[in-house]
């Protein structure tokens, strides 16, 4: 079941799951940022556990966008409002029941009844060609640095990303 969060006392939740999920391979997970309060959350249950998490923040302008300073591309050519997907996250063993597609969908649809022009979405490789089913295009491929567990050879490693733009003019 996905539900939208709107108790945020409930985040440190979410990022647990986010440890859970990412550490295991070595990513430190991201922390609670700016975009959070701003943000709309949706979670999915496993009975009372959380399985998924994922975030879509909207903004006038491309610039104020998470992470906006890693895009590879020029946006001028965009029209904001923008909406930014985000922060998806599906546990290990919950991954393989179109959890993520399934939020992909209520974001990106919820980011269109919120009057959003242009939606953004840069995640690892290998979900494009679910993004690209549901209308993102490639604008760009990058390498994403990530934090890495202190217990890493390294504080940091490039992750391959793919950065996706959605026209919903």
């Amino acid at each position: 079941m996905i539900t939208e969060l709107t108790d945020l006392s409930k985040l440190p939740l979410v990022c647990q799951l986010r440890a859970e999920a990412w550490e295991p391979d070595g990513i430190l997970p991201p922390t609670v940022d700016e975009h959070e309060a701003h943000a709309r959350h949706w979670i999915a249950f496993d009975g009372q556990r959380i399985i998924a998490a994922a975030r879509l923040c909207v903004h006038e302008q491309v610039i104020e966008l998470p992470e906006f300073e890693l895009c590879p591309t020029s946006f001028e050519h965009y029209v904001g409002p923008f909406g930014s997907l985000n922060r998806m996250v599906v546990h290990p063993e919950a991954r393989g029941r179109g959890l993520a597609q399934q939020l992909d969908r209520l974001r990106l649809s919820t980011a269109i009844e919120m009057g959003c022009h242009t939606v953004v979405v840069s995640t690892p490789q290998g979900r494009s060609r679910r993004l690209e089913a549901l209308g993102f295009m490639v604008v760009a491929t990058f390498t994403h640095p990530c934090r890495t567990l202190p217990t890493a050879s390294s504080s940091e490693i490039l992750w391959p990303s793919v950065l996706f733009v959605y026209h919903a003019y």
